[in-house]
């Protein structure tokens, strides 16, 4: 059981990996402080989301939840952290412009 556990996190790690290459392939080099950033943000929703549904789920209802929370928070994110990004571009540049 401990080594199957190490394997699916070392698969994440891999996937994270992967994902650092090709937004470098794309010319978007992203620092250590921002990876950090982004986990310590993940590890929080993580623990508090994580703890309501293995506080109150069967195992295979919380393997479940898990499994669909992940597609659904992984949109979720996605969408709040363009309107994060798109907020503090109109904050540094004063506003909206045209092009």
């Amino acid at each position: 059981m401990a080594e199957t556990r190490l394997e699916l996190i070392s698969g994440l790690r891999s996937v994270v990996n992967i994902i650092l290459r090709e937004m470098e392939t794309m010319g978007l080099t992203v620092s250590a402080d921002v990876v950090l950033g982004y986990a310590r943000a993940a590890d929080q929703v993580a623990q508090q989301d994580l703890g309501t549904v293995l506080d109150t789920q069967s195992r295979d209802q919380a393997v479940l939840a898990v499994a669909v929370g992940v597609r659904a928070c992984s949109r979720l994110l996605l969408g709040l952290v363009g309107m994060a990004q798109a907020s503090h571009g109109i904050r540094r540049l004063g506003g909206t412009r045209s092009a």
